[in-house]
Parts: structure tokens; C-alpha cells; sequence
């Protein structure tokens, strides 16, 4: 029953770190997305 309970909070934590990961992704991409939006309107 304990090994169940600890698996079960390992994996909270490891969708915690998938969650963060997935935001770090986003947000460079998002980034990259609007610098090249802002360098193709310069650059017209």
C-alpha cells in the first residue's frame, strides 16, 4: 500500500517537471515566433 502511495506522488512530481519543461519549450518558441515576425517587418 506505501510503495503504491510513493509511486503514485513520483509521478505527481514527474508531471510537475513535464509541466515546466512543456512551459521552457513554449516560451522559446514563442519567443523565436515573434522575433522572426518583427525581423520579417523590418526587413519588407
Amino acid at each position: 500500500m506505501t510503495k503504491g502511495m510513493g509511486k503514485r506522488a513520483h509521478h505527481r512530481q514527474d508531471m510537475k517537471k513535464l509541466n515546466q519543461t512543456a512551459l521552457t519549450i513554449g516560451g522559446v518558441l514563442g519567443a523565436i515566433c515573434l522575433i522572426a515576425v518583427i525581423v520579417s517587418l523590418l526587413y519588407k
